[in-house]
């Protein structure tokens, strides 16, 4: 079990599991995740306290009796941000490595007197140009959204789970993106599976529910937008949908991004860390 301190709340919050928490009642504060959790999810604490009603008034005046300390929220810890592709260009780098390593034992002679590299595989390649789309809409999202928004890149869902590539909170919710690098073919949606070139691929979608769930587990109640963002294809001029996941281009993503929502400042920093704590950045 995670270090837990049982206080009072400070401000208006909700757990985990989607009970408020209001400010001045009883819950615990996760030191390790930095999240707040209910006392009905506190095993043993819960069946204690759960029943004995919160003491909203404070008799001090906000002054704290000599020998009493008041229990006081941590600051957030800075969240690492990621890196745009990250998880892609070290997959390059390491398919790149196993085929020199398997040239130079082939070729002994080529490689060592005459320094004769392996040729780069079509497959180790595509993850380089994959990498170039992440940042490449990273780049765009960060200018189009200055001052409204706080964006991280290559968060992980957990082992063998796939990542998420761009992940950003605005004033609108929060925006799953995900990349996808397709150089010169149409892509379409046909009974809500799209359609890239005349291959239909339902593993699109596939994962990005995978990642919204994830997203909505962490953060429950705030409104998510899911988009596959095509870069070096072409889309319909509109815009489509799949299984009600937006795709489109760049262009269309950043459209969709001007329309402001309700979400402030404050709050936005609250479901960053939460989302930042859930899912960290991958390795």
């Amino acid at each position: 079990m995670s270090d837990i301190k049982i206080m009072n709340m400070r401000r208006d919050d909700r757990c985990g599991c989607g009970a408020a928490t209001p400010r001045g009642s009883r819950a615990g504060w996760d030191r390790e995740r930095r999240v707040v959790v209910c006392l009905s999810c506190l095993p043993g604490v819960g069946r204690r306290r759960a029943d004995v009603p919160a003491d909203t008034t404070d008799p001090t005046g906000g002054v704290s009796p000599p020998g009493r300390r008041r229990a006081v929220q941590p600051p957030p810890l800075p969240i690492e941000v990621g890196v745009p592709g990250q998880s892609l260009v070290a997959e390059f780098a390491r398919r790149q490595a196993k085929a020199e390593t398997e040239y130079r034992k082939r070729h002994p002679v080529r490689s060592r007197w005459f320094g004769v590299r392996a040729p780069l595989a079509p497959s180790a390649r595509a993850f380089m140009v994959g990498a170039e789309g992440e940042q490449l809409i990273a780049d765009q999202v960060v200018r189009a959204t200055v001052g409204r928004g706080f964006w991280m890149f290559n968060r992980s869902l957990g082992r063998r789970a796939g990542d998420i590539d761009v992940l950003g909170v605005l004033d609108s919710g929060i925006w799953i993106v995900d990349a996808k690098h397709y150089r010169g073919r149409q892509v379409t949606v046909k009974d809500d599976i799209i359609v890239v070139g005349s291959r239909r691929r339902p593993g699109l979608t596939e994962s990005m529910w995978r990642q919204i769930s994830a997203v909505t587990a962490a953060v429950p109640g705030v409104p998510v937008h899911p988009a596959i963002c095509i870069v070096g294809g072409r889309v319909p001029a509109d815009g489509a949908r799949a299984e009600g996941i937006v795709v489109t281009d760049v262009e269309g993503l950043t459209r969709a991004m001007s329309i402001g929502g309700p979400i402030d400042e404050a709050t936005r920093g609250e479901i960053v860390q939460r989302l930042a704590a859930a899912l960290p950045a991958a390795a």
